[in-house]
């Protein structure tokens, strides 16, 4: 399965434009494939009291080529100088690797992704392979050519999953939503879950497809 690390910067009061340019900055300089989004409608979770700056690497083909990304990280101090420069300027970080469980999709040349929305679903202990099962059968069913990913956390919460969804603008990516969220109830979705699924909205600022 692929993995992707999801990079999360909290900014200090002040230095949102700060963290935005030199996330950008790095994410360039970096050459990997994935986005960086700003918030649009933020979900602060646990003690985090400021929304994120999230930067989403993809590529990893496998854990080891985790390892190995992590590992060439250790071992480059310009690289490193460079991260530690913008936690510096943050109130909190965080990262967390999630595990892709549904296959990579060709983004079609002629659609520009703005916006994407993240819901992230806690199951009930023990539910955690039925709500999946029935994420996959709502993915299967929705009547768009581009479907949401499904991704969970390889720390963190067992139970967790989390969709993640792209969209040209907020209607759309609401559209979307409505969509899925009529299919999650016919499926009993809520019946699954150990609490109520919390959204993440977010405007991509920079993004490498390739």
């Amino acid at each position: 399965m692929p993995y992707t690390t999801n990079l999360v910067r909290v900014p200090a009061a002040g230095n949102m434009s700060l963290v935005v340019n030199a996330v950008k900055a790095s994410f360039a300089a970096s050459g990997s494939r994935g986005f960086v989004t700003t918030p649009v409608s933020s979900a602060t979770l646990g003690s985090q009291s400021r929304p994120g700056i999230i930067s989403t690497l993809a590529g990893a083909q496998s854990l080891d080529d985790v390892d190995a990304n992590q590992n060439a990280l250790m071992e480059n101090e310009a690289l490193r100088a460079r991260l530690d420069s913008i936690d510096a300027l943050c109130e909190k970080n965080h990262w967390v690797v999630l595990e892709v469980l549904t296959e990579r999709q060709n983004i079609n040349t002629d659609f520009t992704p703005k916006v994407v929305g993240r819901t992230m679903l806690e199951s009930k202990v023990g539910r955690s392979p039925d709500l999946l099962e029935t994420l996959m059968t709502i993915r299967s069913k929705l009547p768009f050519d581009r479907k949401p990913a499904i991704t969970r956390p390889i720390s963190g919460s067992v139970q967790g999953l989390m969709m993640t969804d792209f969209a040209g603008s907020l209607q759309e990516l609401r559209d979307r939503g409505d969509e899925t969220n009529k299919l999650a109830f016919e499926h009993g979705v809520p019946d699954l879950l150990a609490t109520g699924p919390i959204r993440h909205i977010g405007r991509i600022i920079a993004r490498n497809w390739q």
